[in-house]
C-alpha cells in the first residue's frame, strides 16, 4: 500500500544541499575536468551515468530517511 510521506520536521531546509552534495561529491572529479571526460570512450560514458543515477538516487533515499524522520525527542 502506497502511504504518502508525512513530514514530521519544521527545519528540514537542511535537506536539499545535502542531498545536492551527496549526489555529486564522488564523481566531480570527472566531471569538472573536461578533457578528463572527453578522453573516456562510449562504454565508460554509460557507466558514469550510470554511477550519478544510481549514486544520486542512493543520497536521496539516506537523506529521506534522515529528513522525513519523527524526532526521537517528540
Amino acid at each position: 500500500m502506497l502511504v504518502p510521506r508525512v513530514l514530521y520536521s519544521s527545519n528540514d531546509s537542511w535537506a536539499n544541499p545535502v542531498w545536492k552534495a551527496c549526489s555529486t561529491k564522488h564523481m566531480a572529479h570527472i566531471h569538472g575536468r573536461a578533457t578528463l571526460k572527453s578522453r573516456l570512450p562510449a562504454s565508460e560514458l554509460v557507466l558514469l551515468r550510470a554511477l550519478d543515477e544510481t549514486t544520486r538516487e542512493v543520497c536521496r533515499v539516506v537523506t529521506g530517511f534522515t529528513a522525513f524522520t519523527p524526532d526521537s525527542t517528540r
